[in-house]
């Protein structure tokens, strides 16, 4: 598989268009609340419980999180 990143992802699965990368200028509480919310509904978009086959793999989940949580894009 060809290295992705997150717009390549939103191109296969357009619900990740809803989503923002989370802010860093919150307290750790906040963060986590945030975090674990993020998860909960990337859960059936990327990663191993995807309903799309292209994208139940460890490295959609991967990207995903990179780009929401650390705002990284490969």
């Amino acid at each position: 598989m060809d290295k992705r990143t997150f717009a390549d992802l939103c191109k296969i699965e357009p619900q990740l268009l809803s989503f923002e990368p989370i802010p860093h200028d919150i307290d750790d509480s906040e963060f986590d609340k945030i975090y674990e919310s993020l998860k909960n509904h990337l859960y059936p978009l990327v990663g191993w419980e995807a309903k799309n086959k292209e994208l139940r793999n460890s490295e959609s989940w991967d990207i995903a999180i990179k780009y929401l949580v650390y705002g990284y894009d490969f």
